[in-house]
């Protein structure tokens, strides 16, 4: 005992060199590894705080419900979610009362077909869904370039939970003439142009265009009368005096009910131009394919019972 006594009396000064470098050793190793973990949650933070970042940059009022599309199944492609950041600008304008920006966003069809100048667009679509307050959207794919959009409050500038506050609307986003992206809004999903005619016994029907929405279709077309007596171009007293008819033969009736009579009534050598709403709710995949007028009346001549005019589409 007295020799260990002695050999830590001499080498005591060594010793205790040694456990000093051991534990400064282990308090380097500590801190290093200290500081290694904390730059590691450093860089995730900053991650995840720069993609937050970018996607609020893309999206500011937009929430993707699904990435699918709810008719098709299939997935949204780099373009549609691009098309996406347009309807979110659109909202943007309007959550900051950007009227004129958020109006220049509208494609020309749509601005010809339903708002014609800024002030029937404040009136009956801004005032109805930002009137309230800014709003959130929740979009749904919902075929191609159409979305299904939700307007929602946005509780942090309403400051309260108000009933009824969110509002549904249909929105395609197309290309102009410039290529650049448009919307269409309020259900509008676009139009397209027909330029098919038929004449029968002197009565030449002429379709134009048709306008469509997501519950219904308007076409356009132009009739010229060109017997020597007045036609009616429906007895409405008949089920169906006018439909579509797709390519299983199934009927889409007019709105006969809207068509005031007058406008049905063509005079001798009268052309009139004529819009016409339909029942046919709108499908990629169904395919129009005739017009039918099934109950022509000549007002002077009933001894000839009605007239038809079927025009392909």
């Amino acid at each position: 005992m007295q020799g260990l006594i002695h050999w830590y009396n001499v080498n005591r000064k060594m010793i205790w060199a040694i456990i000093g470098t051991i534990v400064a050793v282990f308090i380097g190793i500590q801190l290093i590894s200290g500081i290694v973990n904390n730059n590691n949650k450093d860089k995730i933070s900053t991650t995840v705080i720069n993609t937050k970042t970018n996607t609020e940059e893309k999206y500011n009022t937009v929430a993707l419900d699904t990435e699918e599309s709810v008719i098709t199944g299939n997935k949204l492609s780099n373009s549609q979610k691009e098309w996406i950041s347009v309807i979110d600008k659109f909202v943007e304008y309007c959550n900051n009362k950007d009227i004129t920006n958020a109006y220049n966003l509208l494609s020309e069809d749509c601005k010809n077909q339903i708002y014609s100048d800024i002030n029937i667009f404040y009136t009956t679509y801004y005032s109805k869904i930002f009137s309230n307050g800014k709003k959130n959207i929740a979009i749904e794919n919902w075929v191609n370039n159409i979305y299904k959009v939700k307007f929602e409050q946005d509780l942090l500038s309403l400051g309260q939970y108000e009933k009824n506050a969110t509002v549904q609307d249909y929105i395609t986003v197309v290309k102009d003439d410039n290529k650049e992206l448009k919307l269409n809004i309020n259900n509008y999903i676009g139009k397209d142009e027909i330029n098919r005619e038929k004449t029968v016994n002197d009565i030449k029907m002429k379709i134009i265009e048709k306008h469509k929405y997501i519950d219904y279709e308007i076409y356009t077309f132009e009739v010229t009368n060109g017997i020597y007596e007045d036609i009616t171009l429906a007895d409405t007293d008949v089920l169906n005096p006018i439909y579509l008819e797709d390519e299983n033969n199934l009927q889409y009736a007019a709105y006969m009910n809207e068509i005031p009579e007058e406008q049905l009534d063509i005079m001798p050598g009268e052309t009139k131009k004529i819009s016409i709403k339909f029942y046919n709710k709108f499908s990629s995949s169904r395919r129009i394919t005739r017009m039918c007028f099934t109950n022509i009346v000549y007002d002077y001549r009933p001894n000839l019972g009605y007239g038809q005019i079927v025009i392909d589409l």
